[in-house]
């Protein structure tokens, strides 16, 4: 499953694209766009995840995965790419 995230972001934003700046709720749309990555995420299905960190730092988005990575690298080294690989186990009832 390939899924392309488009996030709507408020007027001039695209002003600051290639800077370190930060618009209000950045994290929470983050968060709402890996919520609904999982949520359509079959059972024992794989997502890959790649993300950049031109701009936000992995570790300060990390707490919003909706589970922990089962594996990932950075490729290159000191590359600031990163690569994980989440994976959806079948739900087991109680």
């Amino acid at each position: 499953m390939l899924i392309n995230v488009n996030v709507e972001v408020p007027d001039g934003i695209d002003e600051c694209r290639y800077c370190r700046q930060r618009y209000p709720g950045h994290l929470d749309i983050l968060r709402k766009g890996f919520n609904e990555c999982w949520r359509v995420l079959k059972p024992d299905g794989t997502m890959v995840f790649k993300w950049s960190e031109v701009q936000i730092r992995l570790s300060e988005i990390r707490d919003l995965f909706p589970s922990e990575p089962i594996c990932g690298n950075r490729v290159p080294k000191n590359s600031g790419t990163h690569w994980l690989v989440f994976f959806k186990p079948t739900e087991v009832e109680e």
